[in-house]
């Protein structure tokens, strides 16, 4: 391959090759680059949001939701119940969990959230063993040896083989919010909004290179389809 191939990068998204123009964009949303300022806090917001988690309901196989207990999958669960009650999708979406003990504060937290909502919960449990076990496969399929994305996808893996055992094969998680609303700690020391934008956006602008495609292939691995919501919404 290495004496075949003039150069091998990854395949960006929003993007056609061919041999004559090379790689081209045809995706170019007015906030990248910064020509769009955000809109105040909480304009639209819940209403754009609601509008896409119903965009990734649509679907002619039975989906669910991953739910940590955490704020993002606990609002994308809840906007997801309550459109899925009120569209009359019939029975109680189902919402998944796992975790190594069953007092552990995340299924507690998570078993709170989907009595509130009123989904159709269900726990998986792990030992240390199992995820030993399944690091051949998540390697395989994660094709990546990053510790961190491994170590995120062993119990999505190993989640995601009981959600598709019970029949669900859509999926709708809540990756990639803490790119969009600044959720991870070092945001705090952002000296200015411009810089907490600019880093905001670029988190954004390379998710494909980390989460978005953690949960891409771990849900493919068992013949499932992982959906983020936020931020693939147009106008966000």
């Amino acid at each position: 391959m290495r004496d075949q191939c003039r150069w091998i990068k990854v395949f960006p998204p929003g993007h056609t090759y061919s041999s004559t123009g090379g790689l081209r964009s045809y995706y170019h949303p007015d906030w990248f680059g910064g020509t769009r300022r955000p809109a105040p806090p909480g304009a639209g917001l819940r209403e754009r949001f609601e509008a896409a988690v119903g965009k990734r309901l649509m679907s002619d196989v039975p989906f669910g939701t991953f739910l940590s207990g955490g704020l993002d999958s606990s609002l994308v669960t809840a906007v997801a119940a309550d459109l899925a009650r009120r569209t009359g999708a019939g029975t109680r979406l189902p919402s998944f969990s796992i975790g190594t003990d069953a007092d552990a504060p995340d299924l507690r937290m998570a078993r709170a959230v989907a009595a509130h909502v009123g989904t159709d919960h269900h726990e998986v449990h792990f030992d240390p063993a199992e995820g030993i076990a399944a690091l051949d496969e998540v390697i395989y399929y994660l094709e990546s040896y990053d510790a961190a994305e491994i170590r995120g996808a062993v119990p999505m893996y190993l989640l995601m083989r009981e959600i598709r055992a019970r029949g669900v094969k859509v999926v709708l998680c809540g990756e990639g919010a803490d790119e969009i609303f600044a959720g991870y700690l070092y945001f705090h020391f952002a000296k200015d909004a411009d810089t907490l934008q600019r880093e905001s956006l670029d988190l954004l602008a390379h998710l494909h290179l980390n989460d978005l495609q953690r949960v891409d292939k771990i849900t493919m691995a068992h013949g499932g389809a992982g959906r983020l919501v936020p931020p693939n919404q147009s106008g966000w």
